[in-house]
């Protein structure tokens, strides 16, 4: 059995807040990299030069478990007609409509630089989406007066858009 070891009372103090940054880096390590995995999927199977994952919706974690699973469920199978080319618009994460998660918007910085660091020469934003009548996903903050009469509806959700165009 190994000896305990010394705190002193400073090291006692900061170690509830020590605990918390680990378990906010490990979460934010764990969002990085499933977002790392769905771009490469989309750039692996698809011929689209960008990927827009959307925010989760802090009411997804407050609806009830048989909620939760049947919005898995339809996300998954929707993933699987997309990848199987069944049909043509790109999979979005099935989330619920409600604000944005506080822990993604707080930590967002940290997140864009862990995938800036894994896509390092693309161009990695966090941005507000709407979408056209096309079905395409544009930038508000990029819309010029030729493409704003196509615009069907603006999206109350933020995302992630990596971008190797």
């Amino acid at each position: 059995m190994s000896q305990p070891i010394p705190f002193t009372r400073a090291m006692m103090q900061e170690l509830k807040s020590q605990k918390e940054e680990e378990l906010r880096q490990a979460r934010i390590k764990s969002i990085v990299h499933e977002i790392y995995k769905e771009a490469v999927q989309v750039a692996e199977k698809t011929v689209d030069s960008s990927y827009n994952h959307e925010i989760p919706s802090t009411q997804m974690v407050t609806q009830p478990v048989w909620h939760r699973n049947q919005i898995k469920a339809e996300y998954l199978a929707r993933k699987k007609q997309y990848e199987n080319r069944q049909i043509n618009t790109p999979f979005q994460h099935a989330y619920t409509q409600g604000g944005p998660d506080p822990f993604h918007i707080k930590n967002i910085p940290d997140i864009l630089d862990g995938l800036r660091n894994l896509f390092p020469d693309c161009a990695v934003s966090h941005t507000l989406l709407c979408q056209a009548k096309d079905g395409k996903m544009y930038d508000v903050a990029k819309l010029d007066d030729a493409v704003l009469p196509f615009v069907d509806r603006a999206l109350d959700q933020s995302y992630i858009v990596i971008d190797w165009s």
